[in-house]
């Protein structure tokens, strides 16, 4: 067990098999692939919040992106 203020750093105990972590669904086919984790389970009722606070302009990262048009 341990608590990781570093995503990152969370990401790759898990991916080494040292544990699991909770990961929003939006997020599932990147993390899957780029860390190779596999999913255990579903949280149902567990809800997170994101917030996007940014100026009127071209989003450029393909995950932002993907947030926002699932918002809109």
């Amino acid at each position: 067990m341990g608590e990781f203020e570093d995503s990152a750093l969370l990401k790759t105990f898990a991916a080494a098999g040292m544990g699991v972590f909770p990961m929003a669904g939006l997020v599932h086919d990147d993390l899957t692939a780029r860390y190779g984790v596999k999913r255990v389970g579903a949280c149902d009722g567990v809800e997170e919040h994101f917030f996007a606070i940014g100026a009127h302009k071209k989003v450029l990262h393909p995950l932002v992106e993907r947030w926002l048009s699932a918002r809109r």
